[in-house]
């Protein structure tokens, strides 16, 4: 399925109105233009550019996470929403921990999307742990990252 044909039928879905406003997905709409954006963007790694400072490396993680949500576009077709809402706990607990105030938003996320989408939650258990786990590795990695070059 392409990326466009995916995108419509992501908009088609039925989801909690309130996931949707609380926790907007991103899509995989132009899945390799963001990723190479984001390429472009981190080319300037803190060896080069000492001076990335705190908002560089926030939007460096935001630019990774953005680039995985496209990823997961690409290849999840159901439940996209649940998938990301998965892999964005998973980053922010491994970034922050699990009792940080963005985890536990993100909690709520995935809360209020499994609940929209009982049925995918049972049958894409394995694929939503593997993508929370993904996401934790993630995290730890970018926490080391930030801490490393801070």
């Amino acid at each position: 399925m392409g990326s466009s044909t995916r995108m419509m039928a992501l908009r088609g879905r039925s989801t909690s109105q309130q996931a949707e406003r609380q926790c907007p997905a991103d899509s995989g709409d132009a899945t390799f233009g963001v990723i190479l954006a984001g390429l472009a963007a981190i080319a300037h790694s803190p060896a080069i550019d000492p001076e990335v400072g705190r908002e560089g490396a926030r939007a460096r993680v935001e630019w990774f996470r953005r680039s995985v949500h496209a990823l997961i576009a690409e290849h999840v077709a159901h439940p996209f929403e649940l998938a990301v809402s998965a892999y964005d706990l998973g980053l922010s607990t491994g970034l922050y921990g699990a009792e940080a105030a963005p985890t536990q938003l993100y909690q709520r996320c995935y809360d209020l999307h499994a609940a929209a989408n009982p049925q995918s939650m049972h049958t894409s258990a394995g694929l939503l742990n593997s993508l929370a786990h993904a996401g934790r590795l993630h995290g730890r990695g970018l926490r080391a990252w930030i801490v490393e070059n801070q």
